[in-house]
């Protein structure tokens, strides 16, 4: 995560030079972005295998609708959130990008062949009209 954090987060020219508040402090963007970044990382890997280890327990399984659908505004506010810290839309894909892939995962969870073919069927529907009339 550190060196992806460095791939993403460049020096820029103009910070290369340290900048110091008015209170003594040093204040460098770039090193700020990169651990931003990691520990918003961790956080939700964290957040994601709590979500993943729970989708395989029965309550998950009987309610799987309502689980995918408050999952779904989770990630929505998530992405609001993270946008809004770092600014940047490339810092938060990976983040975003990891949040879908747990949302089709979490479809293994059903209680049943009939409600994971169910569940995965709105789970792609989503994703395409999102496609289509979001983007």
């Amino acid at each position: 995560m550190i060196l992806s954090s460095q791939k993403f987060v460049k020096k820029s020219k103009k910070e290369k030079k340290e900048e110091e508040a008015f209170d003594g402090n040093i204040w460098i963007s770039d090193i700020w972005s990169r651990t931003a970044m990691v520990a918003c990382s961790l956080i939700h890997v964290i957040f994601i295998m709590v979500i993943v280890q729970f989708s395989f327990s029965s309550t998950f399984g009987d309610n799987i609708f309502l689980f995918i659908g408050v999952m779904k505004m989770i990630g929505m506010a998530t992405a609001e959130i993270t946008e809004s810290v770092f600014d940047d839309k490339l810092l938060i894909c990976p983040t975003l990008m990891i949040h879908e892939l747990m949302e089709s995962i979490v479809t293994f969870g059903a209680s049943d062949f009939l409600d994971f073919l169910v569940s995965y069927y709105v789970e792609l529907g989503k994703k395409l009209l999102r496609i289509l009339f979001i983007f």
